[in-house]
């Protein structure tokens, strides 16, 4: 039976476990801490359950296909369901908007609340949705540097439709073409934030974002993200898979550049194949030790942003907020070039607000809520820390108390923070960026790692820093592509 080394339990690592295991071969999953999900941890604060990291479930079929892939269900596994209400956005102004999941919906709330009309978010949709139909198949679904690709269907669109999906306009100047009310414009802008990148300068091709969110949906699920990080290590224990928690790689062993197995501590242990779902950087640099041009490549890049996290366990029940709130920046160009530019936390940023317990009521006591409050921060280049947060927490709160009406601060009865320097250190991410690189030019798309490792034969990828990015359904793709490829590889 071929044996296959997984480096990482993130949803990349689980993914092609699970697939890889279901297929019959020797699979070992190796994670460095004590509970898989990477990123996606589970953290406790007296009675209150948080998501660490990821807490928008969107792109359910990837899952549903994922799960068929392993021999499971995830419909029998898990229990969600759609979102009636996405977002609740405030804004310095007065203004409060709710982002339906049913665009018509949305399209007249923004009518009613901001100046731009419903028929102008429709057609802006109508043309995310086109983006997205002419990327998605080569970009997301399948391989960009395949010379095959290029001569199928999805290929030949992808190249013709290549105008069309504005790759060397930005974000904002995109939104600028359908919009003129500066908060309709921020409300968009803002899903640059999901590939952490800046929305002044990433491609518009990421409209492709609020087409998923809202033609495809997003849904909320019962015990939250990590029920699904657990749903997909039960499926590939089930089908065979073996993980060792706090059993952190040291090394790739290689023989001819070939990677051939991996050194745990004192014990070198032999692969068939090695499947890296730890941070690509990391894995080149520290891993492979390597000197390859490839290794060059990736130091250079620029990281994706990070994030500030507030763990904050609410002893009392705020019925103005919703599952996901979002309070804008005042200026948010100033945010970004605050981030980019100057490498701090904007001095009024952009907060947002997650609260499981509203869905799920088992996630907090009964007079209580959980709140996930994360802040867009610079990837981590030795800052202060101590100094950013506790400048930021002061900030926080008195933004959003001011925009509820109540101060918020009494109410904190346990609390823990997580900076850019901590995701860093527990998940070896380059800088403590959470997407692996920015997305901030056009090209970035065929920048990020392919699966297969053209350096070191016999190592692949999968991971939110690998093809074909970060968030998780496409690190659940990328596990999935892994699991392909060394499917391939070792027939």
């Amino acid at each position: 039976m071929k044996k296959i080394a997984l480096i990482g339990a993130g949803f990349g690592g689980l993914a092609a476990a699970a697939i890889l295991a279901h297929r019959g071969y020797a699979v070992e999953v190796f994670e460095q801490q004590p509970t898989p999900g990477g990123k996606a941890g589970d953290l406790r604060l007296g009675g209150w359950r948080f998501d660490t990291g990821p807490s928008l479930f969107t792109m359910p079929a990837v899952f549903e296909k994922c799960f068929a892939l392993a021999g499971g269900d995830l419909n029998a596994a898990l229990s969600h369901e759609p979102m009636e209400l996405i977002t609740r956005y405030f804004w310095d102004d007065g203004t409060t908007l709710d982002a339906w999941q049913d665009p018509d919906r949305f399209a007249a709330e923004v009518e009613a609340k901001l100046g731009d009309s419903a028929a102008s978010v429709k057609r802006y949709l109508k043309r995310a949705k086109k983006i997205y139909d002419t990327t998605a198949d080569i970009f997301l679904y399948g391989n960009p540097w395949d010379p095959l690709n290029i001569f199928r269907l999805a290929g030949w669109r992808a190249l013709a439709g290549l105008p069309f999906i504005a790759p060397f306009t930005t974000m904002d100047t995109f939104h600028r073409r359908y919009f003129h009310d500066e908060r309709t414009i921020q409300l968009f802008d803002r899903y640059a934030t999901y590939t952490g990148s800046d929305p002044y300068r990433a491609p518009a091709t990421l409209a492709i974002i609020p087409h998923v969110e809202y033609a495809i949906g997003a849904r909320n699920l019962r015990g939250g993200v990590t029920a699904l990080v657990r749903a997909l290590q039960t499926l590939a224990e089930k089908n065979g898979a073996q993980f060792h928690f706090n059993t952190p790689v040291d090394r790739i062993m290689k023989k001819n550049d070939r990677a051939v197995g991996i050194v745990t501590g004192e014990e070198e242990r032999l692969f068939d194949a090695v499947v890296s779902n730890a941070d690509v950087t990391h894995t080149y640099l520290s891993l492979l030790q390597s000197e390859s041009e490839a290794a060059d490549r990736y130091q250079r890049h620029e990281p994706s942003i990070s994030g500030v996290v507030f763990y904050w366990a609410m002893r009392e029940k705020f019925p103005e907020l919703t599952v996901n709130n979002i309070f804008f920046s005042g200026d948010y160009r100033r945010e970004f070039e605050e981030i980019s530019i100057k490498h701090r936390c904007g001095f009024d940023p952009t907060v947002y607000v997650n609260i499981t317990s509203k869905f799920d009521p088992a996630d907090a006591p009964a007079d209580g809520e959980n709140w996930f409050v994360l802040i867009n921060a610079p990837y981590d280049d030795q800052q202060d820390w101590a100094l950013e947060t506790t400048r930021l927490r002061d900030t926080v709160i008195e933004k959003i108390s001011r925009r509820i009406g109540r101060n918020i601060e009494p109410a904190i009865a346990h609390e823990q923070v997580r900076t850019p320097k901590i995701l860093r250190e527990l998940t070896n991410t380059n800088h403590g960026s959470i997407y692996g690189i920015s997305s901030n030019d056009p090209m970035a798309a065929f920048r990020r790692q392919p699966v297969k490792c053209g350096d070191h034969p016999g190592l692949f990828f999968c991971g939110g820093s690998a093809h074909p990015g970060g968030g998780m359904p496409l690190a659940t793709l990328s596990g999935m592509m892994a699991a392909d490829a060394v499917t391939r590889r070792l027939k």
